[in-house]
């Protein structure tokens, strides 16, 4: 089976067990059920396929939101007050909802990250901006990171509500047995991949739980920090088209909702190459409108990896 159709096929298997995203992002109060709240369209999407019809969801962030530009309205912050559950990504994705939470009361608020151990940001490349102590909060980009959030949203869930908890471990296991089918997937449609073709670059530091799950190694980013709202500077992109040169790099790799001035720096470095480079679109920080690619976050993934796959190989 080529690739084209091992992804459909992927795709349609995922597609069977999705429930639309849009469905979940207005849900009100029903009797008796908790209300559950969510910060990005990732987060429900895990948490919808553990909580089912048991709670009424929530999404703030729905679908093409970039989170890291995501300011809260009004009536986001009454529904996040109302909650009796709200679930973060955490380490400081949500930057434009955090400093608001420290305004309004919240029941109980859970970061799904948790229990993952941090990605550290590295040095740029000019070595001039160092980052201590930040962390890439991207941890959604490994699904064996995202089968230790089912079990914190598994563990809250039943901690909150122990009449249905029989029913979240059930589903719980369910989804860890799809995400670890997912991962098994993902290593083996890279695996085909020369060692020495193995270099990402993306549009921010967005890859790295990514990279380091799957054996690749990213090499350099447009904007040197872990979010799209960050500034760059000529000297650093001077040194990252030196530096891609060394590396023969295939494909730079860009986040669907990255602004316009990341797309027209990105292209200016691929026409600064001097050489055919690909200019790919990845999933980055939301998934897609409901019956599009990447509605769900297994195919989100899939649709990533054939991305990365196609970039790095030169398909």
């Amino acid at each position: 089976m080529n690739l084209k159709s091992r992804y459909t096929v992927s795709v349609l298997l995922v597609l069977c067990f999705v429930i639309p995203l849009n469905a979940l992002g207005q849900s009100e109060r029903v009797e008796g059920k908790l209300r559950v709240v969510s910060s990005t369209s990732i987060v429900g999407d895990v948490v919808h396929h553990i909580a089912g019809d048991r709670v009424a969801l929530s999404i703030l962030m729905g679908p093409s939101k970039d989170p890291h530009a995501f300011e809260p309205t009004p009536r986001d912050m009454a529904r996040v007050e109302e909650a009796d559950i709200l679930f973060l990504n955490g380490f400081g994705l949500e930057e434009g909802l955090i400093h608001v939470l420290e305004t309004v009361n919240v029941n109980r608020t859970v970061e799904v990250s948790s229990t993952i151990s941090p990605h550290e940001m590295e040095e740029d490349l000019d070595q001039e901006e160092h980052h201590h102590g930040a962390v890439d909060p991207h941890t959604w980009m490994s699904p064996m990171n995202v089968v230790k959030w089912v079990d914190v949203i598994q563990t809250t869930l039943s901690e909150v509500d122990p009449e249905n908890s029989s029913y979240y471990k059930s589903n719980a296991a369910t989804y860890k047995a799809e995400l670890l089918s997912l991962h098994d997937e993902i290593k083996k449609l890279l695996s085909s991949i020369p060692a020495d073709q193995r270099n990402l670059v993306s549009d921010h530091k967005s890859l790295g739980y990514y990279s380091d799950e799957y054996d690749l190694k990213v090499i350099g980013t447009i904007l040197p920090n872990t979010s799209t709202s960050a500034d760059t500077s000529a000297k650093h992109l001077a040194y990252l088209i030196e530096f891609l040169k060394e590396h023969k790099v295939r494909a730079i790799f860009l986040g669907k909702t990255s602004g316009d001035d990341v797309r027209k720096l990105s292209d200016a470095v691929r026409q600064e190459l001097g050489y055919d480079v690909q200019v790919l679109t990845l999933l980055s920080g939301s998934l897609q409108e409901e019956g599009e690619v990447g509605d769900s976050y297994l195919n989100y993934m899939m649709y990533n990896t054939i991305q990365i796959k196609k970039g790095l190989a030169g398909e």
